[in-house]
């Protein structure tokens, strides 16, 4: 038992399970060490503004500009910056000078979204909770932007489920009082492959919401990414309770995966940059507050945890990617 919850570290962030090489490492510094040079008055197709450096943006940039030129269809010139790299005044100047702004992370959106811009706007590489609440909150409601987050959609989860753990029949989820995460809600009342889906309130006793979970018939716990739900100060106690009442956990990272959780399912920033190319080459499905979900993904499991919990479990092949057609 003591093996099976590993450090958590990261394993709350949109980055979060993303694996790189020493090679990947050795690029980033490189990029890192690059200096940066902007001209506000040069026109842009495309604006890409990170949150930051972090590897995922990093790895997001890179998978853009080596698809820059292979394609026919625009944009052809992406330009990007890092949201602290310059005054407002000189983003707002770039914003005015692109036909679409791409945000990546909450930190640049929740930037931009203080401001009306009149450019479709695409956010990405961050959640559907997130992504929200920025447009409650904010003037984003009033602007020409959609989103492609890093959830995946519950049928997609309710599918490898049935796949993976053809045996689990109900699944619960642990939500919060607020449940900002709408989207949970209108799957809850269907089945999809004799797959039932539950949802309880997290209680202030983690131990007794999974116990009443487990009470509630569910076989298993679908983690979805709800910061009032799984944060550093719930997440170790959700799968220790979960492991005691041997209630697999499918996670939504990586590193879930590698902290206790039977399987991950999660995109990764490559997968994400993708499908965002193929957004801004069809403007017309960027709708004011349209979300998309990404249609490449993988599926990971941890083998300890599955003979730890005696389920019968295909591990051939730990780590699997899949591709679908892009979606809303």
């Amino acid at each position: 038992m003591k093996r099976l919850i590993l450090p958590l570290h990261r394993l709350l962030t949109p980055a979060a399970g993303y694996r790189y090489s020493a090679s990947w490492t050795t690029l980033l510094f490189a990029v890192l060490l690059t200096p940066v040079t902007l001209s506000a008055e040069e026109k842009y197709d495309a604006l890409y503004i990170m949150s930051s450096q972090a590897p995922a943006y990093m790895a997001f940039k890179e998978t853009v500009q080596n698809q820059q030129g292979m394609s026919a269809s625009p944009p052809d010139k992406h330009h990007f910056v890092t949201i602290d790299d310059l005054p407002a005044t000189n983003l707002r100047e770039l914003i005015n000078n692109s036909q679409i702004v791409i945000t990546l992370g909450q930190k640049s959106l929740h930037e931009i979204a203080l401001w009306r811009i009149d450019r479709p706007h695409i956010a990405t590489l961050l959640t559907l909770e997130d992504y929200r609440n920025t447009r409650a909150e904010t003037s984003l409601s009033q602007s020409k932007s959609c989103a492609l987050v890093i959830d995946q959609p519950m049928d997609r989860i309710k599918q490898i489920i049935h796949n993976k753990l053809p045996d689990i029949r109900i699944a619960g989820i642990i939500d919060s009082p607020t449940n900002m995460i709408g989207e949970i809600s209108d799957n809850l009342s269907q089945e999809e492959n004799d797959l039932k889906v539950v949802r309880i309130p997290l209680e202030k006793n983690i131990h007794a919401t999974i116990k009443a979970l487990s009470q509630s018939g569910a076989d298993a716990i679908i983690a979805r990414h709800n910061k009032q739900v799984y944060n550093s100060n719930t997440a170790r106690n959700i799968l220790i309770s979960s492991y005691h009442f041997n209630l697999p956990l499918i996670g939504y990272s990586s590193a879930f995966v590698k902290a206790g959780a039977l399987i991950g399912i999660y995109s990764t920033p490559e997968s994400v940059a993708s499908d965002v190319i193929e957004i801004i080459q069809r403007k017309d499905r960027c709708h004011r507050g349209n979300i998309f979900y990404p249609s490449g993904y993988a599926v990971e499991i941890n083998p300890q945890v599955a003979r730890s919990l005696g389920i019968t479990i295909d591990t051939s092949n730990l780590i699997q990617t899949y591709q679908e057609r892009p979606r809303k």
